[in-house]
């Protein structure tokens, strides 16, 4: 049973429980007030239109690309700020990179309009979802989940991250309604200050582990996991300063990946290269 399949039948549950509790305080239907029988109609007589539309009210475009009951609102005014808070307090979302898609996962891709581009207002992001046949769906706020019909004109520029998800994670079906403005999302450089503050000689920024090493001449630099530095870090008494190596941005946000994906009448047509992706060093040799 999917996601979809699932939670109708856990909201159709619930209908069902509320039409009997209100058939118990107000009677059988033909026993009914007018104004009673026309709520009781409405709301709970079809127990699977509700599931439907209460299913289409509850998530929006997030909540529906991460199979949650939730809906998704971007809480930020760095784009980096958001993903590492989505990552931070989800781990079954992965960011792909140079990853390649394995059988447990699902493709979703991310746009964000970061605060400043767009005015002011940090309410401008879309997630939409790969099924596994490679059909692009996605969905508007309470409407209907439909066939990706392409990106809207305000995000024809902005970045993109492709996003691993793990299939059948606990869909956090509860009743909070809405996720917004939940705690974490440091950028690069608050990420690296943090491990000098906690004395860690490591840590892990959107996917990728990294280690603090000195240098001969005692500065400090950042490396990845082959020992490259990535980036220098400069201190002034208590101030941290991360100075990320020229051509080392892409890599560290790890937004994308080697595959940039095609998608045609709503459907991602190179589904394929996601599961074969190698890694930029063996591509690079």
């Amino acid at each position: 049973m999917g996601f979809e399949e699932e939670f109708f039948e856990i909201l159709k549950k619930r209908a069902e429980e509320f039409k009997k509790f209100y058939i118990e305080n107000y009677g059988k239907e033909e026993n009914m007030t007018l104004n009673d029988r026309s709520y009781y109609e409405r709301n709970y007589k079809n127990s699977t239109k509700v599931a439907v539309s209460r299913f289409n009210d509850r998530i929006n475009c997030g909540g529906y690309a991460l199979e949650m009951d939730a809906c998704f609102f971007p809480n930020g005014e760095k784009f980096s700020n958001y993903i590492s808070s989505l990552l931070d307090n989800f781990k079954f979302i992965r960011l792909l990179g140079d990853e390649p898609l394995h059988d447990d996962e699902y493709l979703v891709f991310y746009r964000f309009i970061n605060f400043e581009q767009n005015n002011g207002s940090n309410h401008g992001h879309h997630f939409i979802k790969v099924e596994d046949d490679g059909l692009v769906v996605e969905k508007f706020g309470c409407g209907k989940p439909v066939i990706f019909q392409g990106w809207d004109k305000r995000y024809q520029d902005s970045p993109e991250v492709v996003f691993a998800v793990k299939k059948n994670h606990n869909h956090y079906f509860d009743s909070r309604g809405s996720l917004t403005n939940f705690k974490g999302g440091l950028d690069f450089e608050e990420t690296v200050s943090t491990a000098i503050i906690e004395k860690s000689n490591s840590f892990t920024y959107h996917s990728h582990n990294y280690s603090l090493k000195k240098k001969q001449n005692g500065e400090a630099v950042v490396v990845d996991k082959n020992g490259d530095i990535v980036a220098e870090i400069l201190t002034d008494d208590n101030v941290v300063v991360v100075d990320v190596v020229n051509g080392k941005e892409d890599y560290i946000e790890n937004l994308t990946g080697p595959v940039k994906p095609i998608i045609q009448n709503g459907k991602l047509i190179n589904f394929k290269e996601f599961k074969q992706i190698k890694s930029k060093n063996e591509i690079e040799r």
